[in-house]
Order: structure tokens, then C-alpha cells, then sequence
């Protein structure tokens, strides 16, 4: 359900007039009307709710006179096939909320089916925000056909169940608000246009069939879960309108049940840029060196790790790094595809001179620097470099937990405090939320963090791992849902040297600080001159509204 209403509304006022004088006049013209005879709600003196058929809402900008949303044109907010819902419509300040209530009466698991925003009236050229990394704009046009865009699944790729489009106006915005830990399944939400057909504009409209069909677009979002047996359930898709530079606030509904169900967030963020240091490469990988170790001198199979140790804990400091983390500590597998392997410290015993002298690691963190070690294909279990076959993480199987724990106690043992977890993405979210709970009890005082981009779910848990060369700006919905989270981004000079050419210390200092600047925390390969200008921006960890129903966070 979408909590407090009325307070949501008040904020979004105040949120508005700050940022525009036109937002807040925008904001309170918006009415949803469904076909009369109609009983009519009145939630203040800004909106109006009309309903006379459960399945077709028409939401109107009464300051322009324009219809924004209407599903009498033969789309109704539900087209399951087996599973038909009951649907109730509420109506919310700038938009209204969709109960759609499962009951299952066979004796079989049903599937259900995909509930909607129907025939939604912007211009075949629209901004659609991706939220599968960040909060990117993208632009989306029809051109006159059938288009598929954000057919993108949550949790798994999308952040939130959520989807804004906009045009220069206005936006649109529409959350499914459900228990995804609880119910354990995902949802594909899937922005596409659709060409409808004309309708009568009053009872005795005859010309309504000479005139062309229109092109809308619509917003799915298809539950891929089942039904139990005799069981009821209820989702809520909440729909919201704003002026196009507030887009934030048509998620206010969900921000309320995202925090009221699973809490706030968990952790405190670390703004400290990362020193990144790649132990092992496998451009470096061959017949003499087939873990791939970087830098001959200092190759820990050869000469141990006494050499890495100093490298760190005097050019990092030197250079104003006092937070590094070391990839393939281990080396590398002769198959790229185990890469990074899990066998991030327990592969150290097959290179018997680097096992000898790992303590030397216990150094850095003797010298103030924070440690982390990367935890390559996290979620998939490798015995040893001569294995032909990598298994996927299974947390039922003690074998596997046995394993898994072991490579991180024997990372805790050398000093590391941070633990990047590799492609922590293959266990759907609501196991992956119980196994890092277990990572952590385990360890508490470790900070692990999560590659790729996680869900926001297991994101309130622990710090996201992303690229910098996909962020254009902040990643408002995570400010939103958790103010103060700590995000990490890597920096590729590399990368950026084959598009740009020779880059300079300053530009990749204002490189470093730009990514900063918008919230997360930069992870550099290489130094620049100032670290400490580049420590990034975290929002303040702003608490839930007293008055907001809040329901106890789970552990």
C-alpha cells in the first residue's frame, strides 16, 4: 500500500516550489476520471478521483486541458490469461493507486499475470530513465511503430521495480510496490508504444471511426511469479504525475514502502577513493608465468609477497591512497572463463613461495592502510587451479559453505577488511540477501561489496561496484531510497586514452573528481595528484518521517 498520502503530498510541495515555481502550480491540476455515472473522491482541493468500471482510469493535466493516461481505448490494467485480479483504484495526490488482488481457488500453483499503465499520451520522442546502473537518462522514440524498450527484469538488472518516462513537461512515473524477499519472485517491466484506435468523444460520436489511430505508449510490468493454492494476494501499482525536472517524486510511493519494509540503510559509506592493484593480468598469462602475475619483480610466486607489501604501503600512501584493493592475489586460471577465480586466497598453496609469505600482507594494514581483496566469481565454487569444471554457489550444500567461508577466513586472516564479491549475481536476490546476511555474520567487520550493480534490496546491505564510463549523474534513486549509500565506480584511463588520447595528471584528476562529485566512489588503476579531492560526495543519511507507517526492517 502507498503510505501517508497526505504527507508524501505536502513534501512534494515544498520539494517542488524550491525547485520551480511552475512545478508546484503543475503538480496540483492532475484529475482521474473513469466513464459515467461516477462516484467522485475528493482527497484535497487539488485533485479529483472519479469511478464508475474498475478498468478504465483517465487521468487528465487539468492545467492544460491534456489527457495524460486513458484506458478506454481497449487496454485494461490487467491481462492475465489464468489469473484474473480484482482491481480497486485509490486516489493519491498527482496520480492514483492500482490494488490488484490475486485469489487462487484451484488446486494448483496459478500464474499470474501483468498488470499495467495503459495508453499513455506524450510524444513519440519521450526520456525513458534506465535504471539498471544509475539513474540515466535515455531518449526513446517510436517513429510511427511498434517499439520494445526496458524489457529489463527486477530484481537481476533492474535497481527498483520502478519506470519514469517524461517529456519536456511533464513525466510519469509507476512503481509496484511488493515484498520481492518475501514473495521470491521478479517482475519484467517493459516500456513500449502501441498504436490504439480512435474512440467516440460523447455518446453520439459517429466520426469517431474516420478519424486516425494514435500512437501511445504503456508501461508494463508482468509478474512472473505463481500462485499458491488458496491463497490471496495483492500488489499495488501506484501511478504519479509531476513537472518533467521533478521525476524523482512520481517514486515517493515506493521510497515510503521500500524503507517501511526492508528499513534504512545498514551501513556506514566510506567516501575514500580505492587504489585499485592488479596482481595478476591476463595479458601477462604464459608458459613461464601462467598465473599471469604483473610486474616480474615483484611476481609472488617467485619472489613472494614481501615486495607487493612495500609497493603499497609506501607508493600508496605517497601518492595519498590510504584504501586499496588487490585483484587476483592468487594469480589467474588457464581458462579465461574461471576468471576472476574463486580461489582468491586458498589458490596461494599451489604457489608455494607466495603461501610462505603472506603475512607480509598483514604490513599494509599496519602502516593505516585499509585492505580489501578481491573475491573473483563469488558465487561459483572452483577446489583448485587444475579444475576443468567451476560449480554455481549452492548455500543448501555444506560443502559449498564450507568452501566459500574458508576462502574468507583465510582473507580476514591476511589482513583484509573489504572484500569485493565477483559477480555477485547468479543466486536470485531473495538467496543472495540470506547468503550475504551469512557473509556478514560471519565477519562483521568486514565491508563487502557488491559487482555488478545490485538491486536495491541487497544494495541497503552493502556498497555497489559499477563503471564510470556509464554514469552521466547521481544515482537519484538510490539517494532517494538510501541517502547515504556508498557506491563504487572504476575508473578506465585505459579505456578513455583510446577515445581521448594522452590523458594528463589534471585530467584525470578532474576525471576522478567528476565521478566523485556525483556520489560514488572512485576505484583508479592508476594514481593522480590529489586523491583527497576526489573522495566522493555522499549524500546525508536523511531517516524515514516519523509519521510513515514503518514496519520492522528484517535481519
Amino acid at each position: 500500500m502507498c503510505w501517508t498520502f497526505g504527507l508524501v503530498w505536502t513534501a512534494f510541495l515544498l520539494f517542488a516550489r524550491s525547485v520551480s515555481p511552475r512545478a508546484a502550480v503543475l503538480v496540483g491540476v492532475f484529475v482521474i476520471v473513469v466513464s459515467a455515472p461516477a462516484a467522485t473522491y475528493q482527497p484535497d482541493d487539488t485533485t479529483r478521483l472519479e469511478l464508475a468500471s474498475p478498468d478504465t482510469p483517465r487521468l487528465f493535466d487539468l492545467g492544460s486541458g491534456r489527457e495524460l493516461v486513458d484506458g478506454r481505448r481497449g487496454v485494461t490494467l490487467n491481462d492475465a490469461v489464468r489469473a484474473t485480479p480484482a482491481i480497486e483504484f485509490r486516489p493519491a495526490a498527482n496520480g492514483f493507486d492500482v490494488l490488484a488482488t490475486y485469489t487462487n481457488h484451484t488446486d494448483r500453483p496459478t500464474p499470474l499475470g501483468t498488470l499495467r499503465v495503459p495508453s499513455i499520451a506524450m510524444p513519440k520522442g519521450v526520456t525513458w530513465y534506465d535504471f539498471r546502473r544509475g539513474s540515466e537518462p535515455q531518449d526513446l522514440a517510436h517513429t510511427g511503430h511498434v517499439i520494445r524498450r526496458a524489457d529489463h527484469p527486477y530484481p537481476g538488472d533492474l535497481y527498483s521495480p520502478v519506470a519514469v518516462i517524461a517529456d519536456e513537461h511533464l513525466a510519469i512515473g509507476a512503481s509496484l510496490l511488493y515484498d520481492v524477499l518475501e514473495l521470491q519472485h521478479s517482475i519484467n517491466i517493459v516500456v513500449r508504444s502501441q498504436r490504439v484506435a480512435p474512440l467516440p468523444t460523447h455518446s453520439n460520436d459517429d466520426a469517431a471511426t474516420d478519424r486516425p489511430a494514435a500512437w501511445r505508449w504503456e508501461i508494463l510490468f508482468r509478474l512472473n511469479g505463481s500462485l499458491p493454492p488458496g491463497q490471496t494476494r495483492t500488489y499495488t501499482l501506484c501511478v504519479r504525475v509531476t513537472d518533467a525536472g521533478a521525476w524523482i517524486n512520481t517514486l515517493l510511493p515506493y521510497r515510503n514502502h521500500f524503507q517501511s519494509t526492508y528499513g534504512t540503510l545498514a551501513y556506514v559509506a566510506d567516501p575514500r577513493p580505492v587504489r585499485g592493484y592488479s596482481v595478476a593480468a591476463v595479458h601477462e598469462q604464459s608458459r613461464t608465468n601462467p598465473r599471469g602475475f604483473t610486474y616480474p619483480q615483484r611476481r609472488p610466486d617467485r619472489v613472494g609477497f614481501a615486495a607487493w607489501a612495500r609497493e603499497i604501503s609506501t607508493a600508496a600512501r605517497k601518492n595519498g591512497f590510504d584504501r586499496v584493493m588487490l585483484w587476483a592475489l592468487s594469480g589467474l586460471h588457464a581458462n579465461n572463463n574461471f576468471n576472476y577465480p574463486p580461489i582468491f586466497v586458498s589458490g596461494l598453496r599451489e604457489s608455494p613461495r607466495a603461501a610462505q609469505t603472506t603475512q607480509h600482507l598483514n604490513t599494509i594494514t599496519s602502516n593505516g592502510i585499509t585492505l580489501g581483496l578481491w573475491w573473483g566469481r563469488s558465487q561459483q565454487v572452483l577446489d583448485s587451479f587444475s579444475d576443468t569444471t567451476i560449480e554455481f554457489l549452492d548455500p543448501t550444500k555444506p560443502t559449498h559453505v564450507a568452501h566459500a567461508l574458508r576462502q574468507l577466513d583465510e582473507a580476514v586472516a591476511l589482513g583484509g577488511t573489504t572484500i569485493g564479491l565477483d559477480a555477485f549475481a547468479y543466486l536470485p536476490a531473495w538467496r543472495a540477501e540470506q547468503w550475504l546476511h551469512t557473509l556478514q555474520a560471519r565477519t562483521p567487520a568486514v565491508r563487502f561489496v557488491l559487482e555488478p550493480t545490485p538491486p536495491d534490496v541487497l544494495h541497503r546491505l552493502a556498497p555497489s561496484y559499477t563503471r564510470a564510463e556509464v554514469i552521466t549523474r547521481r544515482h537519484a534513486l538510490a539517494d532517494l531510497l538510501l541517502p547515504g549509500h556508498e557506491s563504487w565506480a572504476q575508473i578506465r584511463f585505459d579505456t578513455l586514452r583510446h577515445t581521448l588520447g594522452p590523458l594528463s595528471p589534471q585530467q584525470m584528476q578532474l576525471e576522478a573528481e567528476r565521478v566523485a562529485m556525483l556520489g560514488f566512489v572512485p576505484v583508479l588503476f592508476e594514481p593522480i595528484p590529489d586523491p583527497h579531492r576526489a573522495a566522493a560526495r555522499v549524500g546525508p543519511r536523511v531517516p524515514l518521517e516519523p509519521s510513515a507507517p514503518h514496519r520492522t526492517p528484517r535481519r
